[in-house]
């Protein structure tokens, strides 16, 4: 939260002109906030106490003078003596019926005050962000707050506790769990410390339980306290199996030299595979193609890292394709900071098919969804053909992007030549399609050029690598007033704004349809039709 915010500052901070003006101050914020689910509200107050506050259910800004509300200008006044960053107190909103927590970001203009910007996260979402049911070591994840109230519990969704001002949390008792009740709702034991962990043993219904939490300070006046426990029976396991595999250890050391050459042989060969396997895996970023398995080994412990790794490289190898294209690459080079998000200009392209409700209506829900495998693989070619990324996939509808290297400005040319090859293939497609009595598949396509934010959006531990900004917003725009152009007889059509056939440097004055006013734009911007 802490990171995004700062981000999210310094984005304002360098477009000083998009300060305390509510147009293009939502332009900017609505793309933050789609790629922020645990951000209900972002507030901006200005040194006056104006406030321009937008939230995650509104498309609109709304504006409202707080100058005269002492509380407000209390936190103005500490604001300006530090420049710092810093947490609220847990309030509960009546509105909302939520309970909220307030993260508050000074603005700093060439070191002068510029206002503040405030964050609304609501402590639901920080179990959400912790707490995975699937997961052994996660799922008895749990934030509590002064050791007495619950942050984060996978219990959140089945309680029925009323919160109010006076009780904004659950407390321990509260949220039903026995093994936390039991440690934390008692006069606890001295715990026992690793490193700068704290842990103890605690017997519940006879299942003794291994509890382990960190005091994490900085959020509040009072630390939170951050942990998780699981049964005492998976640690003595653990240590059996350590156990046992020092008796075998030592059984073989006292074998004869030709039994140890034979076994050496044995064991190094499967490990020496599963090495090279790896290495080649994270040279071809998981792909699947040309992916050998490492074969089987007399060994079972060996046989079962074999197997392991066979099903972990298969199942990264699928779960890459979810993943834009490049994506896997950047996080293997640089450990994932070359994805945090930064400002560049990219070339966004929209497609959608025209009447694909009609379409989709007359077919069984199985040839729906195989013609549109065929359909988005035709359009996927084209993409990879030009070095795009294929961003995500809305329906019938496909998002990608081109962007910038270098500062030259042929991802423009590489986005427009490959709408136009989809065009052409379109035709061929519906050409069969047309020969065997098939409907056709028409297409409307969308290309604009400008700067968005480019990496990792999200919340720790389920980031989106995606594109936000006004851009974004006006390739969408582009792409849906062709709906008013398309004909009957016409298989595909490619509107292209002017700042992007600028930036190819081939504006051609007979393919303009004039100038539009698009949704959320202050002045008209000229298309261009293709076909």
């Amino acid at each position: 939260m802490a990171v995004q915010s700062q981000r999210l500052a310094q984005l304002l901070v360098n477009n000083e002109e998009t300060l305390y003006e509510p147009e293009k101050f939502e332009r900017l914020i609505s793309g933050a906030l789609s790629g922020l689910p645990q951000v209900r509200e972002v507030d901006l107050i200005d040194p006056r106490g104006k406030v321009y506050r937008l939230n995650q259910n509104s498309e609109r800004v709304k504006v409202s003078n707080w100058s005269d509300v002492p509380a407000v200008q209390q936190l103005l006044s500490r604001a300006k003596k530090r420049l710092d960053n810093n947490w609220g107190n847990f309030f509960f909103a009546e509105s909302t019926n939520r309970t909220l927590l307030n993260y508050y970001q000074p603005l700093a203009i060439r070191g002068r005050f510029a206002g503040l910007l405030v964050s609304v996260v609501s402590y639901q979402s920080l179990s959400d962000a912790i707490i995975e049911p699937n997961n052994a070591r996660l799922r008895n994840a749990y934030i509590l707050h002064d050791q007495r109230y619950v942050l984060a519990h996978r219990n959140f969704s089945s309680i029925n506790v009323t919160l109010s001002d006076s009780q904004p949390l659950p407390t321990i008792g509260q949220i039903k769990d026995p093994v936390l009740n039991d440690y934390f709702g008692k006069d606890q034991p001295i715990p026992k410390s690793i490193g700068d962990s704290l842990y103890n043993i605690v017997d519940v219904s006879g299942v003794q339980y291994f509890v382990v939490y960190k005091n994490i300070s900085g959020y509040d006046k009072k630390p939170w306290l951050v942990g998780t426990y699981f049964p005492l029976s998976v640690v003595d396991a653990e240590l059996d199996q350590i156990h046992q595999f020092r008796i075998l250890s030592l059984t073989i050391l006292f074998l004869g030299l030709a039994a140890a050459y034979f076994i050496g042989r044995r064991v190094t060969k499967p490990i020496r595979d599963i090495a090279s396997a790896a290495r080649a895996s994270l040279q071809q970023g998981f792909s699947l193609e040309d992916g050998k398995n490492i074969g089987g080994s007399v060994f079972r412990e060996l046989d079962d890292a074999a197997h392991a790794f066979n099903t972990m490289r298969s199942g990264l190898g699928h779960l890459s394709t979810y993943v834009p294209e490049g994506v896997t690459e950047q996080v293997l080079e640089k450990d994932g900071q070359s994805l945090v998000a930064e400002q560049h200009d990219v070339t966004v392209m929209f497609t959608d098919i025209v009447g694909f409700s009609t379409i989709s209506a007359k077919l069984p829900a199985a040839e729906v969804a195989e013609l549109l495998n065929i359909h988005f693989s035709l359009l996927a070619d084209c993409v990879r053909a030009e070095g795009g990324t294929i961003d995500k996939y809305i329906g019938d509808s496909m998002m990608a992007f081109w962007l910038a290297r270098e500062d030259r400005c042929d991802h423009a040319e590489k986005a427009f030549s490959a709408a136009l090859a989809m065009a052409s293939r379109l035709r061929m497609f519906n050409k069969e399609r047309r020969e065997k009595g098939l409907e056709p598949i028409r297409l409307r396509i969308g290309l604009h050029t400008g700067p968005v934010i480019v990496g990792n959006i999200g919340a720790p531990g389920r980031y989106n690598y995606t594109l936000i900004g006004d851009t974004v917003n006006v390739a969408e725009r582009v792409e849906k007033l062709s709906k008013e152009h398309i004909r009957e007889d016409q298989d595909a059509i490619v509107f292209v704004t002017k700042e992007t056939l600028q930036c190819i440097g081939q504006e051609t004055k007979e393919f303009s349809i004039g100038s539009h006013l698009l949704r959320g734009r202050g002045e008209p911007i000229e298309i261009f039709c293709f076909t």
